[in-house]
């Protein structure tokens, strides 16, 4: 059986990075006892959950 696509709608979240940015993430997910990426892929998905939760209480019904 051959496989499916799948079509997706995705986002895109722009990072902007700066010297401060990055001692600022550093330091968090220092605080936080993890790794940077694990800290990273945190943020990206309470910022994706956080515009579905918009988008989604604008829809009308």
């Amino acid at each position: 059986m051959a496989p499916k696509l799948v079509k997706e709608k995705t986002q895109k979240i722009e990072l902007r990075v700066t010297p401060e940015t990055k001692i600022l993430v550093l330091k968090m997910a220092q605080d936080d006892d993890i790794t940077v990426t694990k800290f990273l892929e945190g943020l990206i998905s309470r910022e994706f959950n956080r515009r579905a939760r918009r988008t989604s209480s604008t829809k009308p019904e």
